[in-house]
Parts: C-alpha cells; structure tokens; sequence
C-alpha cells in the first residue's frame, strides 16, 4: 500500500510470502484526510452535527 491507499502489489492467495515495495519519499500522493486533519487534532471527530440516539450512546451491544 502506499500512502494514498493505491495497492501496489499482491501475493498469490494461499500462499506463504513476502511483499517488499519502495515508497518514493519525494514522491507527492493525495491526501485523503486533509480536510479532516485540523479538526480531529482539535478533537473535533464529527462532521459539525452531533447525533443524539440511544443507538449510539449504547456502546456494548450491535
């Protein structure tokens, strides 16, 4: 996987191995979570609306 997600390689399924890839460090990839980022380091985790259901306070069943 590199940063942005993109998978680079794949092993044979059922198979034992080892995957080694290079990640070009002066390479530029897209950051997915870049709008997000500033908001979760002010640990702002929500999209701006905060939901209040009982679903969701329930934390210890599905």
């Amino acid at each position: 996987m590199r940063p942005d997600g993109v998978t680079t390689g794949r092993l044979a399924k059922n198979r034992a191995g080892i995957l080694i890839s290079t990640v070009d460090l002066n390479q530029e990839y897209y950051d997915s979570t870049k709008a997000w980022r500033d908001n979760a380091m002010n640990h702002k985790f929500h999209s701006g609306t905060l939901v209040n259901d009982p679903r969701s306070a329930n934390r210890k069943e599905l």
